[in-house]
């Protein structure tokens, strides 16, 4: 089977109610090849090619949601043909467990994927003001300056020529408080040559003013048509959204929301990405995936019941990886390319075996049922043309066993400052949509918490090439944008075989976590 895209797109709504729709997924120049297989002991081959992956969490959008609509909808479907063929079931239905899921070789070949997360628009419209804000209030300073300066040489002149001081104090009073109540010059001024000198001034204020008004409109202007400049001839670096600016008709951008230039929260990137998924052959557990989430989960039980068990091996290359944070002048993280630059070479390798799990609900209390139509514009107030679809309380879990080898010879950057923090806050409650919600009344967990309790296994980086270094950068300022003379602060570097281990099982204490070294 073979399929050819020039421009696909997933799009989803943020609410049910919601009257647009925003894109999700977007894949460019795609070319799908699957191979079936010819027996029912073979396994199925999927290979993907495309120029452009982007894919874009919308802000304030539920993940979760979204693998619910799929779910449901497989599950509505079984039940509907079910109802078909062996009639209504008044029970109500319960989840068997499926067993072991055997996934089929995928390859994915792409120039360049990118996976962010949309800022909330009033947040990045606010960070915009602020900064535009600093700019505007300096050059506000100097014009004040000059006028100051301009009302200090009318006092000067007017001492030099009036003697009476009646009349220099009754002057330099109002063209003090000119600022302050400038209807004072509206009042009636029995010395004419007096009126005419606070006239003459209000009015030079008042062009002032006004000259500030039209100079924070037009820098707002500008901003953002620089800003789309900007945008437009950096999209393969900034987003790698090409596909979203091919010829397409009308009725194909109907009610989708239009592409947004403000910067994304986070941003992940790959240049030249190989991804490569099959099934795992667990070498150190004797084939058996029960056996390896019971030595990477540090025993869970083999007798557990579970719901799905769906293992797999992932291996990701890619030429260049970065992490950005908004648009921040300084990456979170880059693994650049090797020195020669060539393509599709292979400075950054990960690979994983990992095992998704989901245990079986032990008693009843474990299952929420959601009404289901079965029919649509049919008024069903008893439940007889309804579905009560089951739905599981527990837990998506994840064993792993990660190695990461990055090879290129130059230098690998992150970045970290006290700034950050109010960014990965955000981020933290984002990343909690793409978890179940939970009917548990007691406060939510942390995001650290929740990783701990989910999150099984550990990770091993390794820097194999010499003359690679790692380059950590901490930055000496709470603005993130400062980063020159005081605000650089001080960059360590490491050397010459570098590893950093995350739980590490063959560590020798429990309390490090964390090895680097």
């Amino acid at each position: 089977v073979v399929m050819e895209q020039k421009l696909l797109r997933l799009a989803v709504k943020k609410y049910p109610k919601a009257e647009f729709y925003n894109c999700l997924l977007t894949l460019d120049n795609m070319r799908l090849v699957c191979l079936l297989p010819d027996d029912s002991n073979e396994i199925m081959k999927v290979s993907i090619h495309d120029s452009n992956i982007k894919i874009s969490i919308p802000s304030n959008f539920i993940v979760h949601s979204l693998f619910d609509a799929i779910i449901l909808t497989a599950k509505l479907t079984k039940k509907f043909i079910a109802s078909v063929k062996e009639g209504p079931s008044r029970t109500l239905d319960k989840t068997s467990p499926t067993g072991v899921v055997k996934l089929p070789n995928i390859k994915l070949k792409s120039e360049s994927l990118a996976f962010m997360i949309d800022d909330d628009p009033f947040e990045a419209e606010l960070n915009m003001i602020f900064q535009l804000g600093l700019l505007e209030q300096r050059a506000r300073l100097e014009k004040y300056k000059c006028f100051n300066q301009y009302l200090d040489t009318v006092k000067e002149k007017a001492g030099n020529r009036y003697s009476d001081d009646k009349r220099l104090s009754f002057l330099n009073k109002n063209l003090s408080s000119l600022f302050s109540n400038p209807s004072l010059l509206e009042q009636n001024i029995e010395d004419e040559e007096l009126a005419f000198i606070l006239t003459d001034c209000g009015k030079k204020l008042h062009k002032l003013r006004v000259n500030i008004s039209k100079s924070w409109i037009m820098l707002i202007k500008e901003f953002k048509l620089k800003r789309h400049t900007v945008v437009q001839s950096n999209m393969e670096f900034l987003s790698a959204n090409l596909g979203s600016f091919l010829p397409v008709s009308s009725s194909f951008n109907s009610k989708l929301v239009d592409f947004n230039e403000n910067p994304s929260l986070m941003g992940l990137y790959f240049h030249n990405l190989t991804a490569r998924v099959r099934p795992p052959k667990f070498e150190n557990d004797s084939g058996d995936a029960l056996e390896f989430m019971y030595r990477v989960g540090k025993g869970v039980p083999k007798d557990t019941e579970w719901d799905k068990v769906i293992p797999m091996r992932l291996i990701l290359s890619a030429s260049e990886v970065r992490v950005h944070l908004r648009d921040f002048p300084l990456p979170l993280a880059y693994i650049p390319n090797y020195k020669s630059a060539e393509r599709w070479s292979d400075s950054f390798v990960l690979k994983a075996t990992l095992v998704f799990s989901e245990p079986m609900p032990k008693t009843d209390k474990e299952y929420m049922y959601l009404p289901v139509p079965m029919y649509f514009n049919v008024v069903d107030e008893c439940g007889i043309y309804s579905w009560q679809a089951p739905k599981t309380t527990t837990s998506v879990k994840c064993y792993y066993e990660c190695e990461c080898i990055i090879s290129s010879d130059n230098p690998t950057m992150v970045t970290w400052s006290t700034a950050y923090q109010a960014v990965m806050r955000q981020l933290n409650i984002c990343f909690d949509t793409f978890s179940k919600p939970t009917s548990d009344p007691s406060p939510k967990l942390g995001i650290w918490d929740k990783m701990r309790n989910i999150l099984h296994g550990y990770v091993k980086i390794n820097w194999k090439n010499d003359e690679s270094e790692v380059r950590l950068n901490i930055l000496n300022s709470y603005d993130p944008y400062k980063i020159l003379g005081y605000n650089a602060g001080f960059t360590l570097v490491f050397k010459k075989g570098v590893e950093w281990m995350i739980n590490d099982p063959h560590r020798k204490l429990e309390r490090d976590y964390f090895i680097f070294r």
